[in-house]
């Protein structure tokens, strides 16, 4: 899906999408870990990156992450 079809001064700015999974990856890293009692899961092109259980432990999110 074409997010930018009415702006595209915005398009050129994205970079590759690796780089892009990486940056949304880390927000998702740290939000998994901000937030140990939330159930996360990240996807990228079809792999699973990582999934934390939201059981409220930080340290098994640390582990998950």
């Amino acid at each position: 899906k074409n997010l930018f079809y009415n702006v595209p001064a915005r398009y050129k700015f994205l970079k590759r999408a690796s780089s892009e999974a990486a940056a949304a990856a880390a927000v998702a890293e740290r939000i998994a870990l901000s937030h140990p009692e939330v159930s996360i899961s990240f996807t990228s092109e079809g792999e699973k990156k990582f999934y934390t259980g939201g059981d409220g432990s930080l340290i098994s999110s640390i582990y998950s992450v």
